[in-house]
C-alpha cells in the first residue's frame, strides 16, 4: 500500500508541473491545451492503474512465497524435533560404545598378555626352523653335487657305450676281412689240389702271400683280442655305472634291442680264433718241407670248415617277424623306418629323408627326390625278437615293388597320415595286403600336424576300407600340442622327451582332461575284442573288469594274425613320438613264420 500511495503522489506532482507549464503560453492556444491536459491526465491514469495491477500482482506472489516459507518453517520445525530424537539415539549408542571400548581395552590387555608368551614361543620356533633351514641347505648342497657327479657318470656312461659301438664296427671289419683272407687261402688249396706240381717261382710266390696273410691274421687275432678285452672292461665299468646310479623312473626300451647284435659280435669274435689259423699254420709246415722239391704235397682237408664262418644268433623261429612298411606317398614310410633301425640300435643317427641321408634310400635317384623308388630289406633286433624290415615304395609307379614284397610278408605296418587319411595308393596296398591276407598294424603318423585328427582318420578306415580297426592308444594331444600317447590297455600316459631324441619318456597317470575318453576307448577295445573269443565274451558279459590285459593281449594277437581285426597306434615318426610303442605292438601282436600255415608252391610247367 505504500508503494501505491507514493506512485499517486509522484503523479500528483508531475500533473501539477504540467499545469504551470502549460499555463504559461498565450490566451488563445488556453482552450486547447486544457483538451491536451486532461487526455494526458486520463493517460497517466491508465498508466497508474496498469502499475497498481502490477504492483498488486507482486503482491500476491509474495503472500504465497510468504505461505510457502511458513511451511519450510514448520518442516524445518519437524526436521529439528527427529533431529533431536536421533541425537538422543545416538548419544545412546556411543554410552554403548564406550562400554565397549572398555571392554575391548581389557580384552586387548589379556591379549598382549597373551602375545608376549607366543612371542618367547615364536622365537624359540623360529630358532628351530632357522637350524632346520640350515640342515636343509646343506642337504641341497650335498644334493647337487650328486646331481653333478651322477651327470658326469651319464655322461661318462654314454662315453663308453659309443666306445663299445666303435669297437664292435671294428671286430665286424675285421671279422670281414677274417672271412676274405680265409676264402683266399681256401681258393688257393683248391688250386693246389686240381694241380699236383707247382713251378718254384709260382711256389715261392705262394710262400710269400702265405707268409704276409699269416702276418696278417695274427695280427687282426690280437687286435680282436685286444678289442675283446676291451669291450668286456668298459661291460665291467658300465654294469658298475649303472649299480652307482639311481633306477630312472622309466626303463629305455632301447636295451634289449642291443642283446641280440651284441650276442652275434660276440660269436663272430671267437670264430677267427678257432678256424682261421688250423690252415696258415699246414701251409706254413708245408712251406719249410716243400722248400727243395718242386711239387707240393696233398694238404689234409678240413671237413665243413666253412660253416664256422657264419656265425647266428640263437633266436628260435617264433621270435622271427618278417614285416614290411606300406603306405600311400609321404604318409612317413622311411621316416618311421629310420626310427626303428634308430631305436633297435642298427644305426646310430637319424637318417632324414628331406636330407637325402635315409638308409633305406640307397639308390642316388632316391636321395635327390626324397622318395622311395625300390623296396629296400634289413635286419634289426627289439625285445629278443629278430625283425626283418622291408620299405616299400608308396608311389602308384612302383606298385609292383609292394606286390612282389607283400608275396613274401608274415605281416606289415599301414603308415596313414593325420592329416589326409585314406588316400587312394593306402586302399590300393590295404586291397594288396588283403589279397595275401597279410596280418596287419596301422598306425597313423604325422600326429604333430596342422589339421591332424586322429578319430576322423579311425571313421575313415572303417567306412573306406570296410576294416575292423580297433584302438590300442589314443593321442595325448595333437597338432603343435602333441606330446604322446595314451595306452588303452594299460591305461597310462607315455610323455616322450625331445631332449633324448624319443629315447627317454615318462609313464604317468591319466590326466583329468582325457580320462573320460580313454575309459570310453578302452570298453569300446574290450567289447570288440571280447566279440572275437569266446571265453572273453562269456567273461565280457559277467563281469567286465575282471578280463587282464594278458587275456586281451592274447585275443588281439589271436585275431591279428586270423584278419579278424587291425590294431591301431599313433604317433609322429619325425618328432620320434611313439616309435618304441609301435615296436612292441610287431612284437606281440604280429605273426611269426611258425604261426602260420606253409605255403605250396608248384612248378611253372605243371601248374596244379
Amino acid at each position: 500500500m505504500l508503494i501505491i500511495l507514493g506512485l499517486l503522489f509522484l503523479g500528483g506532482v508531475g500533473l501539477a508541473a504540467y499545469g504551470l507549464l502549460s499555463g504559461q503560453g498565450p490566451g488563445q492556444q488556453a482552450k486547447p491545451n486544457k483538451v491536451r491536459a486532461r487526455d494526458l491526465k486520463e493517460q497517466e491514469l491508465y498508466t497508474k492503474e496498469q502499475k497498481i495491477l502490477k504492483q498488486e500482482e507482486l503482491i500476491g506472489s509474495l503472500e504465497a512465497d510468504l505461505e510457502k516459507t511458513k511451511v519450510d518453517y514448520l518442516n524445518l520445525q519437524k526436521d529439528l524435533v527427529q533431529a533431536k530424537e536421533k541425537e538422543s539415539q545416538f548419544q545412546e549408542e556411543l554410552t554403548k560404545r564406550q562400554d565397549w571400548v572398555a571392554k575391548s581395552d581389557e580384552a586387548l590387555q589379556k591379549a598382549k598378555d597373551k602375545s608376549s608368551g607366543l612371542e618367547k614361543q615364536f622365537i624359540f620356533k623360529e630358532k628351530e626352523l632357522q637350524d632346520e633351514f640350515t640342515k636343509n641347505v646343506d642337504l641341497n648342497r650335498q644334493l647337487r653335487e650328486l646331481s653333478d657327479n651322477l651327470s658326469a657318470l651319464e655322461k661318462e656312461g654314454k662315453g663308453k657305450t659309443e666306445q663299445i659301438e666303435i669297437s664292435k664296427h671294428q671286430i665286424e671289419g675285421y671279422v670281414k676281412e677274417a672271412k676274405k683272407y680265409a676264402s683266399e687261402i681256401s681258393e688257393l688249396k683248391k688250386k693246389e689240389e686240381i694241380s699236383e706240381w707247382v713251378p718254384k717261382q709260382e711256389f715261392s710266390k705262394l710262400n710269400e702271400e702265405y707268409t704276409e696273410l699269416e702276418k696278417e691274421l695274427e695280427q687282426n687275432q690280437e687286435r680282436i683280442k685286444s678289442l675283446s678285452e676291451e669291450i668286456a672292461r668298459l661291460n665291467i665299468q658300465m654294469k658298475q655305472v649303472s649299480h652307482a646310479q639311481p633306477a630312472p623312473e622309466t626303463p629305455l626300451e632301447e636295451i634289449p634291442a642291443q642283446e641280440a647284435p651284441m650276442q652275434e659280435a660276440e660269436a663272430q669274435e671267437a670264430v677267427p680264433q678257432e678256424v682261421i689259423p688250423e690252415p696258415i699254420q699246414e701251409e706254413a709246415k708245408e712251406e719249410k718241407a716243400a722248400e727243395p722239391v718242386e711239387a707240393l704235397p696233398q694238404p689234409e682237408k678240413k671237413v665243413e670248415a666253412k660253416e664256422e664262418y657264419r656265425p647266428q644268433p640263437e633266436i628260435g623261429l617264433e621270435k622271427v617277424r618278417n614285416i614290411g612298411i606300406i603306405a600311400h606317398i609321404d604318409a612317413g614310410k622311411t621316416t618311421v623306418s629310420e626310427r626303428i633301425l634308430f631305436y633297435t640300435g642298427k644305426s646310430h643317427k637319424i637318417g632324414e629323408v628331406h636330407e637325402g641321408k635315409a638308409q633305406m634310400d640307397w639308390m642316388k635317384q632316391e636321395q635327390e627326390r626324397g622318395i622311395t623308388i625300390t623296396a629296400a630289406a634289413t635286419t634289426c633286433y627289439w625285445k629278443e625278437h629278430r625283425i626283418n624290415l622291408i620299405d616299400t615304395p608308396g608311389h602308384v609307379d612302383f606298385t609292383v615293388e609292394v606286390e612282389r614284397s607283400l608275396r613274401i610278408l608274415d605281416g606289415a605296418v599301414v603308415i596313414f597320415c593325420a592329416v589326409g587319411g585314406v588316400e587312394p595308393q593306402s586302399e590300393t596296398v590295404w586291397h594288396q595286403s588283403d589279397k595275401y591276407h597279410v596280418p596287419k598294424l596301422a598306425f597313423i603318423n604325422k600326429m604333430d600336424r596342422t589339421g591332424a585328427d586322429f578319430f576322423n582318420v579311425l571313421q575313415d578306415i572303417e567306412v573306406k576300407l570296410g576294416a575292423n580297426v580297433i584302438p590300442l592308444e589314443i593321442p595325448l594331444g595333437q597338432e603343435n600340442d602333441f606330446q604322446g600317447v595314451i595306452d588303452l590297455l594299460e591305461l597310462k600316459a607315455y610323455i616322450y622327451l625331445d631332449e633324448s631324441q624319443g629315447k627317454d619318456f615318462r609313464v604317468e597317470d591319466v590326466p583329468q582332461d582325457y580320462q573320460e575318453a580313454a575309459k570310453k576307448y578302452r570298453h569300446m577295445l574290450v567289447e570288440k575284442v571280447a566279440a572275437l573269443d569266446e571265453e572273453l565274451t562269456k567273461k565280457f558279459l559277467e563281469n567286465e573288469p575282471a578280463i587282464t590285459n594278458e587275456e586281451l593281449i592274447r585275443a588281439i594277437r589271436s585275431a591279428t594274425i586270423s584278419n579278424k581285426m587291425v590294431p591301431l597306434l599313433c604317433g609322429a615318426a619325425f618328432k620320434n613320438k611313439g616309435m618304441q610303442k609301435l615296436l612292441d605292438a610287431v612284437v606281440m601282436y604280429l605273426p611269426s613264420p611258425a604261426d602260420l600255415a606253409e605255403l605250396n608252391g608248384h612248378e611253372s610247367d605243371a601248374p596244379e
